[in-house]
């Protein structure tokens, strides 16, 4: 009995340690771990999330305020390049910052290569030190 209770053991630990540490297979039900979680990222600087994310951002884009365009309420960040318009609106996280960022300098970094919106270092070093307020997935 003992040595099924040992050989129990072992299995669990092992099935949840690949469960932890495997590739990411659906992108959506990913996002939304992280959505749940969102309370511990709360108050946090974005460098915080960017470090436990096991995908690769792949592009951004920025919320305005509608009263003041010059301040940047949130960003979105997509996990693939979006080929067609209608690629916008699935798998990303929707980031809201407690202080608005400056969009002048965002819209910048965002237009600075081929790609628009592509991440780079130089969006990662503007964006790393932003406070969340709420994150949202889709």
């Amino acid at each position: 009995m003992k040595k099924i209770l040992t050989t129990i053991l072992t299995l669990t630990i092992l099935n949840v340690s690949n469960a932890q540490t495997g590739p990411i297979t659906d992108t959506s039900a990913y996002l939304k771990t992280i959505e749940s979680k969102k309370a511990y990222f709360k108050g946090k600087p974005l460098s915080v999330l960017l470090d436990s994310l096991k995908i690769p951002i792949k592009t951004f884009g920025s919320k305005p305020k509608p009263t003041d365009v010059s301040k940047e309420i949130a960003t979105y960040f997509y996990f693939a390049v979006p080929k067609y318009l209608e690629d916008f609106s699935e798998k990303y996280l929707r980031i809201e910052w407690t202080t608005p960022l400056d969009a002048n300098a965002s819209e910048l970094i965002f237009n600075a290569t081929a790609i628009a919106g592509e991440w780079t270092i130089a969006a990662q070093n503007f964006y790393k030190t932003a406070i969340i307020s709420d994150i949202r997935a889709k």
